[in-house]
C-alpha cells in the first residue's frame, strides 16, 4: 500500500513537472512569437516612413526606368533606401538638398539621412552597361543600396580578374562592386 502511494505521489510529481515544463515551453515560444511580430511590424513601419519620406521629396523610383524622363533635384541626388538590423530607416543622398534638411527636423525625425558617393541613377546605368557587356561567368548584377555599391554574382574566383577588367571598361565613376560566388541561374 505504502509503494503504491508513493508511486502515485511520484506520478504525480512527474505529471506536474512535465505540464510545468510543457507550459514553460509554449510561453517561451509564445514570447518569440510576439517578439518576431513586433520585429516585422517595425520594419513594415520602417519602409512606410521611407516611402512617405521619398513621396514628400517628390521621388518617384519608376521614374529611374524610364529614360523619357528628367529627374528631379532630389532624384537625382537619391543614393538610395534600406532598413537596418534594427529597423532603422535609411536614406542616401550624393548631395543634401534643402528640402532633405526640412524634413528630417519635422515628421521624418526617425529616418537616417546617410552620405552617398554614388547616386542610384548612376549604379543603374553602370548594372545595365554591365549586363550589355554579356559576359559568360556573370550570373546577376543587383544594387546594393546600403553599400552604394553593386553586387555581381559570378561563376567562380577564377573569373573574378577576366570580369572586373572588362566591367572597368565601362565603369568610369569607380563605382565600388562587390564580388559574390553565386550558383544561381545563368541570365541567358
Amino acid at each position: 500500500m505504502v509503494q503504491t502511494r508513493e508511486r502515485k505521489m511520484i506520478s504525480i510529481f512527474l505529471c506536474f513537472t512535465l505540464l510545468f515544463c510543457t507550459m514553460s515551453n509554449m510561453n517561451h515560444r509564445a514570447a518569440d512569437s510576439y517578439s518576431e511580430i513586433n520585429d516585422i511590424a517595425a520594419n513594415v513601419q520602417a519602409s512606410h516612413e521611407i516611402e512617405a519620406f521619398l513621396n514628400e521629396l517628390g521621388i518617384d523610383l519608376d521614374a529611374f526606368y524610364d529614360e523619357n524622363i528628367n529627374l528631379t533635384a532630389a532624384e537625382d541626388s537619391y543614393g538610395g533606401a534600406w532598413i537596418d538590423e534594427n529597423n532603422v530607416a535609411h536614406v542616401a543622398f550624393t548631395r543634401i538638398i534643402p528640402e532633405v534638411n526640412l524634413l528630417t527636423k519635422t515628421e521624418f525625425a526617425k529616418v537616417m539621412i546617410e552620405k552617398a558617393d554614388f547616386s542610384f541613377a548612376e549604379l543603374l546605368q553602370l548594372q545595365n552597361l554591365i549586363f550589355q557587356l554579356e559576359l559568360d561567368a556573370v550570373h546577376s548584377i543587383a544594387i546594393d543600396e546600403s553599400g552604394n555599391c553593386l553586387l555581381v554574382g559570378i561563376a567562380n574566383d577564377e573569373s573574378i580578374a577576366e570580369i572586373f577588367d572588362a566591367i572597368q571598361t565601362v565603369n568610369t565613376e569607380n563605382v565600388k562592386i562587390k564580388f559574390e560566388i553565386s550558383n544561381g541561374y545563368k541570365r541567358y
